[in-house]
């Protein structure tokens, strides 16, 4: 695949004071020719920073729009302008909040047919109202529950969203220490379902 070369809209509709991902990490996360420790740290910024994390996806949309055979001669320079473009047009249109993140945000370890969950990392803790779950996206997805059981396996609080983060809201109460396990599912426009493997984190003590 060839390198992409990504420009950008003005920084100063930024959602957030992150430093963001320079052009060559960005193309280089969506190529999918990062190392594991670069994709990883890549993974949790765009877990952090709303605008990166719409740049990529509104990017990589863009991308799977293109047939997987004529890919190689794709004028990347040409489609990834296009994306910040869209980006800025989005930010202008809701100038109030945060823009509404196409669900297309994917990794190069997922190939859009299973979510694969990138964030809380394994040993961060589980806080109500600070924790947000980040997946890649499912190919064709129209709607995403996360649910959250305890150890026993009874269901303590689910939520949905379009989006491909969502976070855990202050009002769920969370026993300090306690195990907790979380899971994302996906439905697609087709109906059918597809459902993240469980992962078991602890709530902050």
């Amino acid at each position: 695949m060839g390198h992409l070369i990504l420009l950008r809209g003005a920084r100063d509709t930024a959602m957030n004071a992150t430093p963001h991902l320079s052009a060559d990490d960005a193309a280089s996360f969506i190529d999918g020719t990062l190392s594991d420790d670069a994709r990883a740290a890549i993974e949790r910024h765009l877990a952090e920073c709303d605008s990166c994390r719409e740049e990529v996806a509104i990017s990589t949309r863009l991308l799977a729009t293109v047939p997987a055979s004529p890919r190689r001669g794709v004028p990347w320079r040409l489609v990834l302008p296009l994306a910040a473009g869209i980006l800025v047009a989005v930010m202008l249109v809701r100038p109030g909040g945060r823009p509404t993140a196409t669900p297309t945000e994917r990794g190069g370890a997922s190939d859009g047919s299973t979510i694969v969950l990138i964030a809380p990392a394994p040993d961060a803790p589980l806080v109500a109202g600070r924790t947000r779950l980040v997946w890649r996206a499912l190919d064709d997805s129209v709607l995403y529950r996360v649910v959250i059981k305890d150890a026993s396996g009874a269901e303590l609080w689910r939520g949905e969203t379009s989006d491909t983060v969502l976070a855990v809201p202050p009002g769920v109460h969370l026993t300090p220490g306690k195990q907790y396990v979380m899971r994302v599912d996906g439905q697609r426009t087709d109906g059918s379902s597809v459902s993240s493997t469980e992962v078991s984190v602890r709530a902050s003590q």
